[in-house]
């Protein structure tokens, strides 16, 4: 099937548009978290998830309105022998990220400021912030996998065969999420490559979905335990007056 407009217009706002749009703005929610804490922590979590499901919503109306097969999208389950596999896969991804993140949040705030950067004041400090966290991983899980790995890879099937298409879609991914600091871009080639190697493998984005939303959320759970990487203006005031 024969991309149209709309397949070009989402793939310019989406991965284009939005990722400069994240690049401008995340220094000034930085700033906004310093100055004001749990309150503008949230109101970041909450355009987040905004954003993406607005996102996901155009593309599955696009989809509805072409008549589009839902498979083409990764909607389906699969054949049950490839889902063990990667059922297999996604555990063991699992477990190695969950010990890295419990090695990293057990040596402390400082350690987990020093090597995630940027991302530090997207780390869940209260209850609250921590459900919140919670439903945008979720939401990243769902919507993210269907936009970088369903959609992306489908439209760049025709053009350039599924090989590069696969590379581009790790590159996309990473590109798009780099604004939370340079320091981490190995860690989002290596998700990026193995949601990519899920789905091919499974031919379903089910596993994805479930393994995005896990891996997002351990780490909002364990690094939240590590103290508070980044305190606001009036935290660092306190602790001055001490």
């Amino acid at each position: 099937m024969e991309h149209t407009l709309w397949d070009h217009l989402f793939v310019f706002v989406v991965f284009v548009a939005h990722s400069f749009y994240a690049w401008i703005t995340y220094p000034s929610f930085i700033e906004r978290v310093k100055k004001r804490g749990e309150p503008a922590r949230i109101a970041g979590y909450l355009e987040t998830v905004v954003i993406w499901l607005a996102f996901s919503a155009a593309l599955v109306a696009l989809w509805f309105v072409e008549g589009r097969a839902w498979a083409d999208l990764g909607i389906l389950w699969g054949d049950p022998l490839r889902f063990a596999a990667g059922l297999a896969l996604s555990v063991a991804i699992l477990w190695l990220t969950y010990k890295q993140i419990k090695e990293l949040a057990m040596r402390g705030s400082s350690a987990v400021a020093d090597q995630l950067g940027g991302v530090c004041y997207l780390i869940p400090h209260t209850r609250r912030e921590l459900g919140w966290f919670c439903g945008v991983s979720v939401n990243a899980g769902v919507t993210e996998e269907l936009i970088f790995r369903g959609f992306l890879l489908w439209y760049l099937e025709p053009y350039v065969g599924m090989g590069w298409a696969a590379v581009l879609a790790i590159v996309a991914f990473t590109v798009a999420h780099a604004y939370q600091g340079i320091g981490n871009v190995p860690g989002l080639l290596f998700a990026s490559a193995c949601f990519v190697g899920l789905y091919l493998l499974t031919g379903s984005l089910l596993l994805p979905i479930i393994l995005h939303a896990l891996i997002d959320t351990m780490q909002g759970v364990l690094l939240s335990r590590s103290g508070k990487p980044t305190p606001t203006s009036g935290e660092l005031a306190m602790q001055a007056g001490e």
